[in-house]
């Protein structure tokens, strides 16, 4: 069974369709998320952020927020219906 993950939660700007495209290569990522400026990043496990975070700085995202945390019931939930479906 699927255990919750880690989140995390970026606000700011800079996002450009490359950038995102890089985060969801990354293997530890699950699934990126942008509305707007905040961008919200599911992870597998529970992978060390601050290298991703020091990448984003570095590559011209300007950071105003950063939270972490974990993935919800609702997000574990779905992510176990959207596997069924998928081995069926």
């Amino acid at each position: 069974m699927r255990q919750g993950g880690g989140v995390l939660e970026v606000v700011g700007g800079g996002f450009t369709a490359e950038i995102i495209a890089h985060l969801r290569g990354l293997p530890e990522v699950e699934k990126v998320e942008q509305l707007d400026h905040h961008v919200t990043l599911h992870f597998k496990g529970q992978p060390d952020t601050a290298p991703m975070v020091r990448w984003m700085i570095e590559n011209g995202i300007q950071i105003d927020e950063v939270r972490k945390g974990q993935d919800s019931l609702e997000d574990v939930f779905l992510s176990l219906v959207e596997k069924d479906n998928e081995l069926r």
